[in-house]
């Protein structure tokens, strides 16, 4: 029998959390990179190859975002009667951080050759990380029974072939640690290679996008603790030809008590081809696009262990003090018990992972009314496998006004999730409110927005009140920033 009572508790937590959704902090520069019927060159023409057709000679862009966070504090109030505490709860400190990812969302350059435009692009996908990091320092009182057979071995003064069962309880103060750490991740980036052609008063577009995902987990924990030197060890004797009333003092050196690992690493490509239309009228905009998601394979391994105490080990006696009186079979005096080195069970097992992703068919269409200096535009459209294994949704609408220079509000509803196995992994659902702006000097083109989002607002305003806990600092708004090249 094993009791630990816990006395004493110094807990240190955090939980970080980080996202994007660089598709949303494009459309804080120009909505024309969600909606299918406002892009314009390498604006816009992931959401549909035709944009690429509205470019002079060729362009050059590339967007950059910030990393803002809120960071908040919190305390939980775990109750811990059921395992022989002396408190009823313990408190439970937690650093929460949570990270609008900054980083650089989108890099592209086109071109014309004659009548026909081709256009190369970089864009960061939807990405999630979740870090976990604990540590405990407990001041705990031990108390450990078991069995054991007093032998020539363990006491040097008792006759060769002599045993003496015994029940040995040792007690006493201690201290243990305990260490976690891990983290989950998701990720992708994708490729974009497109080109279009004005035919018939339409601009047609036709593209491939492939786009690496990788998904990472890790976690791992330890747990090591030991008694002190003064601990109480009483003996008892199950014998009935000796008696032991020797005084015992017990120690049981640091150990790592229970330790594991947990790891896992997919991968794979979603390849996706593309095909788009738009045209412009004098007072309207209209586009669409259509994407075919190739069958594909997300591919993996896991692989985990974890060690945790076997049995008692063999222990060890200072016997030094003790009296053995093999006339009367007797054991006084006093001695010491020392045990370290537990014995440990290992668990492990390691595993292939092939999770399908069937093909599957998407559409995105948009609108955008234009009335002198109003524009008022509406897209969305979405992508999904039939089996769940893979879905894409977005949806949103834009409000621009033209005056001196342009000014685009967008808001937008963004959705990504992939399945493996019985397991949804997503980027957290977004949705996304921005305002920007952008002008010519000469042949540069400049970008700039600010955008909340519903992730970053939830920190700010909903967790400190579901959690009661206090910011410790705070970022709502982030910036957008954007810088294009026509020649």
């Amino acid at each position: 029998m094993v009791l630990f009572l816990f006395l004493q508790v110094s807990i240190e937590s955090n939980l970080k959390v980080e996202f994007a959704y660089p598709s949303v902090n494009l459309a804080a520069l120009d909505p024309g990179f969600l909606n299918p019927a406002s892009g314009h060159g390498l604006v816009g023409m992931v959401a549909n190859p035709a944009a690429v057709n509205d470019l002079k000679n060729g362009e050059f862009f590339i967007s950059v975002s910030p990393s803002l966070s809120t960071n908040l504090r919190s305390n939980f109030l775990i109750p811990i009667e059921s395992i022989g505490s002396l408190f009823d709860t313990i408190d439970l400190p937690v650093d929460f951080s949570f990270q609008d990812h900054g980083h650089l969302d989108f890099i592209g350059f086109a071109l014309r050759r004659g009548k026909w435009s081709f256009g190369l692009g970089i864009m960061r996908g939807d990405y999630l990380k979740i870090d976990l990091n604990g540590n405990a320092d407990l001041h705990i009182e031990h108390e450990i029974e078991f069995s054991e057979t007093l032998t020539h071995e363990l006491i040097e003064s008792l006759p060769p072939g002599e045993q003496i069962p015994v029940l040995i309880r040792l007690s006493g103060m201690g201290d243990a640690g305990i260490d976690v750490s891990g983290f989950g991740r998701i990720k992708s980036t994708g490729i974009i290679l497109n080109s279009g052609v004005h035919e018939a008063g339409l601009d047609l577009g036709f593209g491939l996008q492939v786009e690496p995902v990788f998904i990472d987990a890790e976690l791992s924990g330890n747990l090591t603790g030991g008694l002190k030197a003064a601990a109480e060890a009483p003996v008892q004797s199950q014998s009935s030809d000796w008696l032991v009333d020797a005084q015992f003092s017990g120690e049981v050196h640091d150990d790592s008590l229970i330790t594991g690992s947990f790891k896992s690493h997919l991968s794979g490509f979603l390849i996706r081809f593309s095909s788009g239309v738009k045209k412009n009228f004098r007072f309207l905009d209209l586009g669409l696009s259509y994407q075919y998601l190739l069958p594909t394979k997300i591919k993996g391994s896991y692989n985990y262990y974890y060690l945790y105490p076997d049995t008692i080990p063999e222990i060890l006696i200072d016997d030094d003090s003790l009296i053995v009186d093999t006339i009367n079979h007797r054991i006084s005096g006093t001695g010491k018990i020392i045990i370290r080195d537990f014995p440990k069970q290992r668990d492990e097992a390691e595993a292939d992972l092939t999770n399908p992703i069937g093909k599957a068919h998407g559409l995105y269409a948009g609108a955008t009314l234009k009335l002198f200096f109003l524009r008022l535009g509406l897209f969305g459209g979405g992508l999904a496998v039939p089996d769940g294994s893979y879905l894409r949704l977005i949806l949103g609408g834009n409000l621009g006004l033209k005056i001196f220079i342009p000014i685009e509000g967008t808001v937008v509803y963004s959705y990504q999730a992939l399945r493996v196995g019985d397991l949804t992994i997503t980027a957290l659902p977004v949705i996304g409110a921005n305002v920007g702006t952008n002008f010519k000097i000469k042949n540069l083109h400049l970008y700039f927005g600010l955008g909340v989002n519903s992730t970053l607002g939830a920190a700010s305003f909903l967790l400190p009140e579901i959690l009661e806990g206090k910011k410790t600092s705070e970022n709502i708004v982030t910036i957008r920033t954007g810088l294009g090249y026509e020649f």
